[in-house]
């Protein structure tokens, strides 16, 4: 399990050097994102392990999905300002630029978990 969490480690701090430690890992999450234009939600083709990790500067906590569907991960820092709602197996929350995302969670009791988490990192923020 060590060799595991360094290697995972190792993998991240390749997209983000200013990453120290892997907070939270879960091991299955997939991307929604809310359409205007359709009033309904989408399919944002990205989905697989979400990690929470710690950086040594602002911002302090990131979320990384790491996709498994494509090129591009998902990557949002959590801040003070971060806003979020749990409901059923998804967490929804207001990226930076605006946009609205649902993070569907493949066992049941992982949201009630990562927002445990978040709302301790954005309390000690």
């Amino acid at each position: 399990m060590e060799q595991e969490a360094q290697e995972n480690l190792s993998m991240l701090t390749r997209l983000d050097k200013k990453i120290m430690k892997i907070v939270a890992l879960f091991k299955h999450v997939s991307i929604y994102r809310w359409s205007i234009e359709k009033n309904e939600w989408d399919r944002a083709g990205c989905e697989g392990c979400l990690f929470l990790v710690q950086r040594s500067n602002d911002p302090k906590y990131k979320v990384i999905v790491i996709n498994r569907l494509g090129p591009t991960d998902f990557i949002e820092p959590v801040t003070i300002d971060t806003k979020f709602e749990l409901k059923d197996s998804f967490v929804f929350f207001k990226t930076q630029n605006d946009q609205i995302i649902g993070l569907w969670f493949f066992h049941h009791s992982d949201p009630a978990v990562f927002k445990e988490q978040l709302l301790f990192f954005i309390f000690i923020y």
